[in-house]
């Protein structure tokens, strides 16, 4: 069916992420925020600007990385400018408050990017989805302390990172098993999201996660599920 014409600007447009992608490559800031300006005069929704214009954005980014067709400065240039837009669009139009209960160890999540990424937009994408469903997130984008020690220091429901090179998945399977010894939570959840889990889908079996996430709109809702489970087998 035909979609009427007022409905179609409030949604995101194969030219609104070619745009975007031109732009976080070779404009300067003003026009990536005049951009998004336009945008919220159309009506579009933050949740819409996240999961249908950044995603492609960021995913178009890596492919032309990929074929030769851009350079490592244009992207990390443009990766910079979507965390920028993800963050100022956040700031602009907040999730709505969550009511906190008394539990002080529900829906607590760490996400960090596995040893090697360069790129760290789809965990800030990430982080920021769970905060809006009400999750208590911590992000180490550049760990200080090595991860075992944070989750033998700190309790933590789940475990989430970013993955893009199948090439480190012995290395990541080595490390998630040490952080399932040192949790300060003996049932700790650890769950895997990254480009390679769409381009590879039998990394996906090879990855020693206890879930993988390959659609970042849903990533909480999967989480409350998998955390639901556990509560129910260890109440």
């Amino acid at each position: 069916p035909t979609v009427p014409a007022g409905r179609a600007l409030t949604r995101i447009q194969p030219e609104d992420v070619a745009l975007l992608t031109e732009l976080v490559m070779h404009e300067d800031d003003s026009a990536v925020r005049e951009s998004m300006d336009a945008l919220r005069d159309r009506g579009v929704e933050v949740e819409a600007i996240f999961t249908d214009l950044l995603v492609p954005v960021a995913r178009h980014l890596g492919e032309l990385w990929e074929r030769d067709l851009c350079d490592f400065t244009e992207v990390t240039l443009g990766m910079g400018r979507l965390q920028r837009i993800l963050r100022e669009q956040s700031a602009a139009r907040p999730a709505p408050p969550q009511t906190r209960t008394d539990n002080p160890h529900s829906r607590r999540q760490l996400l960090v990017p596995a040893p090697g990424e360069q790129h760290t937009f789809g965990l800030s994408l990430v982080a920021e989805y769970f905060h809006r469903a009400g999750w208590e997130v911590e992000t180490h984008l550049a760990p200080e302390a090595p991860l075992e020690q944070v989750v033998r220091e700190q309790w933590f429901d789940v475990v989430g990172l970013t993955l893009s090179n199948v090439g480190r998945i012995d290395a990541v399977n080595a490390l998630l098993a040490r952080v399932r010894a040192a949790s300060l939570n003996p049932h700790v959840s650890i769950i895997a999201g990254g480009s390679i889990f769409g381009a590879y889908p039998e990394a996906a079996k090879r990855l020693e996660a206890d879930s993988i996430v390959t659609d970042v709109a849903q990533a909480a809702a999967q989480a409350d599920r998998q955390l639901a489970a556990l509560r129910l087998r260890f109440p």
